[in-house]
């Protein structure tokens, strides 16, 4: 544990001195972040300001790095105000230990769920290079994790009063990322968790309500009337209306670029998840891990942004193996899958800063992120049927080994 705790100490130090530097490829999500949080605090409207004064206002605050665009609900904004009034740099180291944090709890969590040590699941965090890109850039997914982890555990603990914990948290991560909803969309099919998801309703719209109050009726509504639609479109895939948020996010929509996994195999993927789940034993790592494995399948974002979430399946997959019950083939999808989605970052290292041209194409296509998310769904989809097969065969060895005990004694 101490010496892995010392790679992840050295992992923060080193994104620290990258940031204290001023390297213009670190922390571009966060600079979007901090830029939005100040446009609030300047009273400007995040839903209809354009690209002269977006940029402009980026200038101002001295952003060191390439901008991108806000495309998210205004909370995360609204949180962020808490760390606009830092000159950037100081921003920037807080949020990088805030992220560092993230993953650290989010191991440690995890940990205590399946009572066992934390130290290999830091390990699988630290190889695994969505993680490292993360941190670089300043993303929210190491937050969205812990949260995600929080929610899970709180919303199945018998206190209501925990429940009501977990509500917020998950009610928050769906409010800064739209996404994490599809958990309660999965509450809602699996008709077995009623009041985690009426807790998860009430918190959900108390936040809203809160967000109206703080931003004001006029900027709530714009809000409503043109940041949730457009953020509706991104979900399904379809671009924007908002001509700022289209020139950012129009190349994601290149017909050219095969984000999504092929129409003949996603029915199938979400089909041997639902029957997975509807067999499953409700609450376990395995549920939440079949729930979020196909999220980067089915997203156009493979390249980074929801891949953070395979650390779940790894974890799990790693529990399973520490406990002797992970079947082999398992083993191995698990390893090839995450060494393929880490091979993405290798190649984009060796084609933008080395020039290998040859490998740009396959870089460029996002294929290595779909096989390998792939790889570690069906890692997690055999061993679920591995231990389903093997049930019935071991009550049986059982019920015959008992047998002659029970005729001996009448």
């Amino acid at each position: 544990m101490t010496v892995v705790l010392t790679f992840w100490v050295g992992r923060w130090i080193w994104l620290m001195i990258d940031i204290h530097r001023g390297r213009p490829d670190r922390l571009m999500d966060f600079a979007t972040y901090y830029v939005a949080a100040r446009a609030l605090w300047e009273g400007k409207d995040l839903y209809q300001i354009d690209g002269s004064q977006w940029f402009a206002l980026g200038k101002e605050s001295g952003i060191p790095t390439a901008l991108g665009i806000y495309v998210y609900p205004p909370l995360f904004a609204l949180l962020m105000t808490l760390l606009a009034w830092l000159p950037f740099s100081a921003a920037a180291m807080v949020w990088g230990a805030i992220t560092w944090a993230s993953f650290l709890g989010s191991a440690y969590l995890f940990a205590r769920w399946v009572r066992l040590p934390t130290w290999p699941f830091l390990l699988c965090a630290l190889l695994f290079l969505p993680v490292s890109v993360t941190m670089n850039y300043g993303q929210s997914n190491g937050i969205l994790l812990f949260l995600i982890l929080l929610a899970w555990l709180s919303l199945h603990a018998p206190s209501a009063w925990t429940q009501g914990w977990g509500a917020v948290a998950l009610s928050i991560a769906i409010w800064v990322k739209m996404w994490p909803a599809l958990l309660g969309l999965y509450f809602c099919l699996s008709r077995k968790f009623l009041r985690p998801l009426l807790w998860t309703g009430i918190a959900f719209l108390g936040l809203g309500g809160l967000q109206a109050l703080i931003l004001g009726s006029e900027r709530w509504m714009r809000f409503l009337r043109v940041g949730f639609p457009d953020l509706l479109r991104l979900l399904m895939l379809q671009p924007p209306h908002n001509p700022l948020w289209r020139s950012f996010s129009g190349p994601l929509f290149d017909s050219a670029r095969p984000h999504t996994m092929p129409l003949a195999a996603l029915p199938f993927v979400l089909l041997v998840t639902w029957l997975l789940l509807r067999r499953s034993h409700l609450g376990s790592a395995y549920d939440l891990s079949l729930v979020l494995s196909p999220i980067p399948l089915i997203a156009r974002f493979q390249e980074y942004h929801h891949l953070v979430l395979l650390l779940i399946p790894l974890w799990t997959l790693i529990a399973e193996g520490a406990k002797g019950t992970l079947p082999r083939l398992s083993w191995v999808l698990a390893m090839g899958g995450g060494m393929i989605v880490n091979a993405h970052w290798i190649l984009g290292w060796l084609v933008v800063r080395r020039g290998l041209g040859i490998g740009a194409p396959l870089y460029t296509s996002y294929t290595l992120p779909l096989l390998g998310t792939f790889l570690i769904w069906m890692a997690l989809t055999w061993s679920r049927l591995a231990r389903q097969m093997e049930a019935p065969i071991i009550k049986r060895i059982r019920d015959e080994a008992d047998a002659p005990a029970s005729g001996d004694g009448e």
